[in-house]
């Protein structure tokens, strides 16, 4: 099993520093949790979190994708849903006082990543006293909740409406034209195999609905169960 690989660099506060400007968030990060954050550098295949495994804290993707999932009790693998950077990992945790000692998902990186960890000691005694830091941590899960709530597509729908579906509210998140993540991740999100998640691509190009081409999709129109 690929497990993270932690690279402790010189200067490593200075290249946290230069993530959280680029995402435009230095200012909110109250310096006793800045001082005690790690980055961490992720292979792809690598994971960062196993599922029923002790939380260390919350993770700030800062570059590249990661899988969230979860294991069913028969060992069958769910994908929930698949984040680029900027997304939090492990809030969900954080607030949740019935999940605080055992995380509920595993988080796998899809290619090279890196991730800003910030413990649970500094967020107790620094990060959750914090309103701004509060505020970021809550805009950010509900994106979640929305995004979760969203996915949510009834069995009953084809693999054509699954899909355009599941195009248009990315539409929405990551602007109108956006890349496409692996076909056999996301045919495992949205429940249907490869070959109709393909023919499910075409209809929706022959259609007029979106253009596709490679992995580069642009909508066109919303559908009609949204």
């Amino acid at each position: 099993m690929n497990m993270p690989v932690l690279r402790s660099h010189q200067g490593k506060e200075h290249h946290i520093i230069d993530y959280l400007r680029s995402f435009s968030i230095d200012t909110i990060i109250p310096e006793g949790l800045l001082s005690a954050a790690k980055l961490i550098t992720l292979h792809k295949n690598n994971f960062l979190i196993m599922q029923n495994s002790r939380p260390l804290g919350i993770y700030l993707l800062v570059d590249g994708m990661l899988q969230i999932s979860q294991y069913d009790k028969d060992g069958g693998n769910i994908i929930f849903t698949v984040q680029n950077a900027l997304s939090v990992v492990g809030d969900l945790e954080l607030f949740c006082d019935d999940c605080q000692h055992s995380t509920f998902s595993t988080v796998q990186a899809l290619q090279a990543s890196r991730v800003i960890l910030f413990p649970e000691q500094a967020l107790q005694t620094s990060g959750l006293n914090d309103a701004r830091f509060l505020k970021f941590l809550c805009q950010h899960l509900a994106k979640k909740v929305f995004e979760t709530s969203q996915n949510k597509v009834s069995m009953l729908l084809s693999a054509s409406e699954r899909l355009h579906r599941y195009l248009y509210i990315q539409s929405m998140i990551y602007g109108n034209s956006f890349q496409l993540i692996k076909r056999e991740t996301l045919a495992s999100m949205l429940g249907i195999s490869v070959r109709q998640l393909t023919r499910a691509l075409d209809n929706l190009n022959r259609a007029g609905m979106i253009s596709h081409k490679n992995k580069s999709v642009v909508i066109h129109h919303a559908p009609d169960n949204l």
